[in-house]
């Protein structure tokens, strides 16, 4: 039996826009039932456009809730260029029932979760990521962290 790959449409984005163009630097395989990929992005406003677009070419809709993945994903990528200032490595692992995406940087200070006032304009973003996700969490390491979040398939099935 062989296998091969079959079309699917990608997961939709809003704001596609223009991405870098060619070769984005980002490591990928692939199969009908599971694929890893990474991408090394720099600490610029641009970044979590082109992570985004990365998870979403990544992604199949028939079997993930885009919105609830590139929301997460978008948030993880924001607060590591806002608050680490630092290169951010992305890394995304599907399999047939769940899809992993974690966020490294390079500052070892680890995310706390704040409980913003209604009008404030900010600190929000891991309280969407913890409601949105199946699972979530943080692993410190001596030059960095890792925030990851996992989505089973066919949206939150557990928690």
């Amino acid at each position: 039996m062989t296998s091969r790959s079959r079309a699917r449409r990608p997961c939709p984005i809003a704001d596609a826009g223009p991405t870098t163009g060619g070769d984005d630097g980002g490591e990928r395989t692939s199969s009908l039932s599971s694929a890893h990929a990474t991408i090394v992005l720099p600490a610029a406003r641009a970044t979590p456009r082109h992570a985004r677009q990365f998870l979403a070419d990544l992604l199949d809709p028939d079997r993930f809730r885009c919105e609830e993945a590139l929301l997460c994903l978008s948030e993880l990528v924001t607060n590591a260029v806002l608050h680490a200032q630092t290169e951010v490595t992305v890394r995304v692992a599907i399999d047939g029932r769940h899809v992993r995406v974690d966020v490294d940087d390079t500052d070892p200070n680890l995310p706390v979760p704040r409980h913003a006032a209604p009008d404030a304009v900010s600190g929000r973003g891991l309280d969407l990521v913890a409601r949105l996700s199946s699972r979530w969490g943080v692993d410190g390491r001596r030059d960095g962290k890792t925030v990851w979040f996992e989505l089973d398939a066919e949206g939150r099935l557990s928690k």
